[in-house]
């Protein structure tokens, strides 16, 4: 899937300034869009998949008319969050530590 957002991209508000997005253009395999910019515009394009399965090699490019000048390429992967069992083995593992200590302070 392929975002063109006006400006920068918050991941915190992925809807905000996002002016297009695209997820088939040719194929199901193929993102694309085809719309005109505005000279002396910031654009952010955002290349991305449905889910974690679609990894790989991703091209990218960008053609027409004028001059096009490319910023930097970000490959910062998300940092994974940890699912609810995660936090539930965390807490059960405190509460027994907890219990453990208070239970020597009252014996000893």
């Amino acid at each position: 899937m392929v975002i063109l957002y006006e400006g920068g991209f918050d991941a915190a508000a992925p809807n905000e300034n996002r002016v297009r997005f695209s997820d088939d253009l040719l194929s199901p395999n193929t993102s694309g869009l085809r719309w005109g910019l505005t000279a002396g515009t910031q654009y952010t394009f955002v290349v991305t998949g449905f889910n974690d399965s679609e990894y790989g090699a991703y091209s990218f490019t960008i053609g027409g008319p004028g001059n096009i000048i490319p910023g930097p390429v970000f490959n910062n992967p998300v940092a994974a969050v940890p699912e609810p069992s995660t936090w539930l083995m965390l807490g059960l593992g405190l509460a027994a530590v907890g219990f453990t200590a208070r239970r020597k302070a009252a014996h000893g």
